[in-house]
């Protein structure tokens, strides 16, 4: 299940001075399962690496989240205030497009990834403030 990642854009807030909370989306499953094993390779194989270049961001999975309380309200709260989400749309799950969606509304910078070998799940464009910044 493990291979080459795809990215949808790298949005300017990570070059934020102050220190922001990031949400990561995906499927998850359950504890010795190849879903877990691919959200585990992801999160801890690419994410975080990537992510330490980034000091100011803390990185946090729902299932990594030690809060009592209702998960679905936790996460909801999450994807709405996160600073960054970055979503995996492998495995077509569809609890992830669900917290994609709710992340979408609120037009905030997300990142989205997905399994090169299963192909773009959607087309997308850049937007305008990224076309401005390559080009």
């Amino acid at each position: 299940m493990h291979g080459h990642l795809i990215g949808f854009g790298w949005p300017t807030c990570l070059t934020s001075p102050q220190r922001s909370f990031c949400f990561i989306v995906g499927p998850i499953g359950p504890e010795g399962s190849e879903i877990r094993v691919h959200a585990d390779w992801l999160l801890k194989g690419i994410i975080r690496p990537v992510m330490t270049g980034y000091p100011e961001f803390q990185v946090k999975r729902a299932d990594h989240d030690a809060r009592p309380g209702l998960i679905d309200v936790q996460m909801i709260n999450d994807l709405i205030d996160a600073e960054l989400v970055i979503a995996d749309l492998s495995l077509l799950n569809p609890n992830a497009f669900y917290e994609i969606g709710i992340r979408h509304m609120t037009g905030k910078p997300i990142i989205h990834m997905q399994l090169a070998i299963e192909g773009a799940f959607c087309k997308t464009r850049p937007s305008v403030r990224e076309t401005a910044m390559m080009g």
